[in-house]
């Protein structure tokens, strides 16, 4: 790899995707959707239930990543 270059552009060249690549999608363009829909609700109502819904989600989503990363050991 070039210096400068990350491997995330080495890959978005070679035609690789990565799991991480397909999520970061994924989430921008559900938050977009969502983004669309909390804008075209009238209702104040429910407007509060589409935050508390996406906080829900968000809480269990950064628990199960806090689940599934191993503690690593003192840096050397």
């Amino acid at each position: 790899m070039e210096e400068g270059t990350s491997s995330y552009t080495c890959d978005v060249q070679s035609g690789k995707t990565t799991m991480d690549d397909e999520n970061i999608a994924l989430n921008s363009v559900l938050g977009l959707e969502l983004n669309r829909v909390f804008f075209a609700v009238r209702e104040t109502a429910n407007k509060q239930r589409i935050i508390e819904f996406a906080r829900e989600v968000l809480q269990s989503e950064r628990a199960e990543f806090a689940n599934s990363v191993s503690p690593e050991g003192p840096a050397s």
